[in-house]
């Protein structure tokens, strides 16, 4: 779990002089968490009264796994009134956000040109320098491409004329036969990439950039918001939250002998993974949730472990 301090401030307008009784939890939690008397901790907070300013500051932990809101509810009430009386509470509610809180997005490829047609065979029969028809039929519009006959008689190639756009997957390849004895050629097409792209990263550290990615595939986007200026062939959809608090580190088992047994919660992968590391191995540059990991060291196995830095935990 990847917890980290956290606080939160309290103000307000004290009737009563003296100390106050401070009570709080997370939403849906069956018991607070009080003050108490000194010298205790945490603390009561002494008041003024009659209506001056008092405050509280309550040091909480938040796992930052999952950047989910955390709300809190909580009550201040003089320590004259008993603690089990519902007399002069003041109630709070509060939202801790994660900061960052970023979104988990989907931008998948949905749809390309065609790119290539490769020939599979080139079949025999056909007219010497002659073009035979080629047919490109599938879900997208607007593909055309031109075949040329060598001199012996088969389809040495095909050229993509106009790439289209639409298609899912790659469109089915007809050939026009030799129109006489002899066999017909075939090939398969292949589609169009679809462009790389730059967002600015959702914890501020600069923009990121995705290579080409194949259509079907997809790239995950950390964002506050639906990222938008995408190129058309993408479409975006949500799917939950990324995980903050974020590092990269390199896991190095030094032992001459015996195993090292690592559990940590895999940002990119966005799952907790077990793995085993042999004696004189290393498992590098993984992004882990920070304070996720726990290890195991059988017989001589000793664990190193490198710190690199932050990692976004996007999933590209």
């Amino acid at each position: 779990m990847a917890a980290i301090p956290a606080t939160i401030s309290l103000n307000w307008i004290s009737n009563f002089a003296g100390p106050h009784r401070v009570c709080y939890r997370i939403v849906g939690q069956p018991t607070y968490t009080c003050t108490v008397p000194t010298p205790g901790i945490p603390t009561h907070p002494n008041c003024p009264g009659g209506g001056g300013a008092c405050g509280y500051i309550i040091n909480i932990m938040v796992d930052q796994e999952t950047c989910d809101t955390i709300n809190y509810e909580g009550y201040v009430q003089p320590t004259c009134e008993d603690e089990a009386s519902l007399a002069n509470r003041t109630p709070f509610n509060v939202a801790f956000v994660p900061s960052p809180a970023c979104l988990r997005w989907e931008a998948r490829c949905a749809t390309g040109g065609v790119d290539e047609i490769l020939i599979i065979g080139g079949g025999s029969g056909y007219t010497p320098g002659s073009n035979p028809t080629v047919t490109i039929i599938g879900d997208g519009v607007g593909a055309a491409a031109t075949a040329t006959v060598d001199g012996t008689g088969s389809v040495v190639s095909i050229v993509v004329d106009i790439p289209g756009g639409g298609y899912t997957t790659p469109p089915t390849i007809l050939i026009a036969g030799p129109g006489g004895p002899g066999v017909t050629a075939t090939a398969s097409a292949t589609l169009i990439p679809c462009p790389g792209f730059t967002l600015p990263n959702c914890d501020g550290t600069g923009p990121e950039t995705t290579f080409p990615i194949a259509v079907g595939d997809l790239a995950a986007i950390c964002g506050t918001t639906e990222p938008g200026g995408l190129p058309d062939e993408y479409v975006v959809v949500g799917s939950g939250n990324c995980l903050c608090d974020c590092i990269n580190i390199d896991i190095e088992n030094n032992g001459v002998q015996g195993d090292l047994n690592v559990t940590y919660i895999d940002c990119v992968l966005q799952a907790k993974v077990e793995l085993t590391i042999p004696a004189a191995s290393s498992l590098d540059a993984v992004c882990i949730v920070n304070g996720s990991l726990t290890y195991e060291e059988l017989l001589d196995a000793s664990i190193n472990i490198i710190n690199n830095g932050t990692c976004d935990g996007d999933g590209i």
